[in-house]
């Protein structure tokens, strides 16, 4: 947990889940392997109130008829009920009704798929991720079941025109990363210099290996995801650590 900021503290990532994938089929030159990518959630508080980025995966991800079944035949998907990010913030002692905001970096349901344990939360959300909530397609892998029955009721939009520093004290600021969808969000703590990227790549450890065609054609824009990349690689070059939804698990 990192404690250290004035206004954002207690900074902790949890793991909820996970799915299964062949590295070989999805990058070039890269080794013969199945990872296992861990499906991550953050919690914060600022000034002393809680909130999250994205909520991992649920047994909901297994309650959507057929595309539940196609989901996790393209993509195996790992849960117990105890990796839920319910279950382990009450094993943590945090109270979910004082969850005051969720970001969401974008709504595929490993991201979204504790978002129903949450029904009083204020959820926020990129204007892109909004209209594609309104007018998805199959690929764009958005399961209604995942979403809290109120959830239009709940919804605070963003709308990227440039990066937002959401709580106007320059403690966070969200950043437009689309590529991978359209309009998903992602996090820079700057007092810690610490960058949440969601899945503008897979891995830290393979943004440097070239997409094959089926991992290019889930990009909802290849070339904005292209350009995404190059714009993290120059903030880390700046200094700032980015982390990834999916970075191999050191444990």
């Amino acid at each position: 947990m990192l404690t250290g900021g004035k206004k954002i503290t207690d900074i902790k990532v949890y793991v909820c889940g996970s799915c299964l994938n062949h590295m070989h089929h999805a990058f070039k030159d890269i080794a013969h392997e199945v990872r296992e990518f861990p499906s991550r959630a953050i919690f914060f508080r600022h000034d002393g109130e809680a909130y999250l980025f994205d909520t991992g995966y649920s047994k909901r991800v297994f309650e959507n008829g057929w595309k539940s079944w196609l989901y996790n035949k393209l993509n195996p998907v790992k849960f117990e009920e105890s990796q839920s990010l319910s279950e382990q913030l009450k094993h943590d002692g945090i109270d979910l009704a004082e969850i005051k905001g969720i970001f969401i970096s974008h709504l595929h349901p490993d991201h979204i798929g504790g978002l129903r344990d949450f029904p009083e939360s204020k959820v926020i959300l990129s204007k892109g991720s909004w209209e594609t909530y309104k007018r998805a397609k199959l690929f764009d892998l958005v399961f209604y079941n995942l979403f809290p029955e109120n959830f239009e009721r709940l919804v605070e939009k963003i709308d990227f025109e440039t990066n937002k520093d959401y709580f106007l004290d320059g403690s966070m600021t969200l950043l437009d990363l689309t590529g991978h969808t359209k309009g998903q969000m992602g996090l820079l703590f700057s007092e810690y210099q610490l960058l949440f990227g969601a899945d503008f790549c897979w891995g830290m450890d393979v943004i440097d290996h070239q997409l094959r065609f089926p991992a290019r054609f889930f990009q909802k824009d290849f070339v904005a995801y292209q350009m995404t990349v190059e714009k993290v690689k120059d903030w880390q070059t700046k200094g700032v650590k980015v982390v990834v939804s999916h970075d191999k698990r050191d444990d």
